[in-house]
């Protein structure tokens, strides 16, 4: 799969193996969703953090739900990057040179 979402997988596993997932529970995390961008394996995930935060943090628990969550991910399309755009004050400077040169 894409190395951006192994790498948030670690993260998670790493911060649920230290015992960081079992101190907060899933009220107080905050997600915020971009309109139309559902990720491919949210189902995944939300199971996999709520089994971690039924089990206080417990991994042996969820093994299950974890080889899910990372069958999804490495057979997931990756999205399509939006090409960078310059910003508006590139344009601005171009054009202040263009009329020094007159």
């Amino acid at each position: 799969g894409p190395p951006g979402r192994r790498a948030l997988l670690d993260e998670l596993l790493a911060d649920a193996a230290m015992g960081k997932a079992g101190r907060a529970s899933l009220d107080d995390i905050k997600v915020k969703v971009k309109r139309g961008a559902a990720s491919p394996c949210g189902p995944e995930l939300v199971g996999y953090l709520g089994c971690l935060d039924g089990n206080s943090g417990s991994d042996t628990r969820c093994a299950g739900i974890r080889a899910a969550l990372e069958r999804c991910m490495a057979t997931a399309p990756a999205r399509p990057r939006k090409q960078h755009k310059p910003p508006l004050n590139y344009f601005l400077q171009q054009l202040v040179k263009s009329f020094k040169r007159r």
